[in-house]
């Protein structure tokens, strides 16, 4: 299934706006960009039952709101909780600016090498329910440390390379190097964490037929596939009864300069 980064490098994955919302985008200004780390076991994930602090800068209020809602939902999975802070200066710090297009995420602890002033999640505030709730979905799991599946070991697509080229050529501006390294490379299996190749993940970004070898495709997935969820608890085994957010946490707002 999902895959969890084990410090394989990490760059940012670009997706054209006019694809299904919930994807790794562009932003249009100036964002943090994943870059190359040293490898250690374990790398991206939290430690075990720990606190994530989560803080707001100049994100509105129905996002605020959306993230809350899904955050706890994800929360259910997992052995951490989820603190909301008003400092702005959270662990996990999501910005939803009006000039910054797209949706994109540090992955897992990989956040803590950002300065504090600096967001390390974006979510597209264009985007309205339900594209909004499966952006949020996607971006958080890379939050926890899980990468994209479209690159799992195990992968079953049959890309056609040069379609495949041609396409994020034309709806992305990419490169044949940019393709291989976001699309068709897989993952090393020494470097990263994985279950059972899941096409169901929230994960995986979506395969136009016209790509394929057999003109097969995948649509998007929108909510957490059960492989997520069994993913999820696999890295952080939550205790049977335990809740895994603060609900009486507040929101913070921070602008952007």
């Amino acid at each position: 299934m999902t895959i969890a980064s084990l410090g394989q490098p990490q760059i940012g994955y670009p997706i054209n706006p006019n694809t299904q919302m919930g994807e790794d985008q562009t932003p249009s200004i100036t964002a943090p960009t994943r870059s190359k780390r040293g490898v250690a076991p374990n790398k991206s994930l939290w430690p075990q039952n720990s606190t994530v602090t989560i803080s707001f800068q100049d994100t509105p209020e129905h996002i605020k709101k959306q993230v809350k809602k899904h955050v706890a939902e994800i929360g259910e999975h997992v052995n951490l909780k989820f603190k909301f802070v008003e400092s702005g200066q959270g662990d996990i710090r999501i910005s939803a600016h009006k000039d910054i297009k797209g949706n994109w995420s540090e992955v897992g602890t990989d956040a803590r090498d950002l300065p504090k002033d600096q967001p390390t999640m974006h979510i597209d505030p264009r985007a309205n329910e339900p594209h909004l709730g499966t952006a949020i979905q996607h971006e958080f799991l890379h939050a926890l440390g899980v990468d994209h599946e479209q690159q799992h070991p195990d992968r079953t697509v049959p890309y056609d390379k040069p379609k495949t080229y041609d396409y994020y050529r034309e709806t992305n501006d990419w490169d044949e190097k940019k393709v291989d390294l976001n699309v068709l490379d897989k993952y090393d299996p020494a470097d990263v964490i994985t279950t059972p190749y899941d096409r169901s993940s929230i994960m995986h970004y979506s395969v136009p037929g016209k790509i394929t070898t057999t003109g097969e495709s995948i649509d998007k997935n929108s909510t957490l596939s059960e492989g997520d969820i069994a993913f999820l608890k696999s890295l952080y085994p939550p205790a049977p009864t335990t809740s895994s957010i603060n609900q009486n946490s507040h929101f913070g707002r921070k602008g952007l300069h």
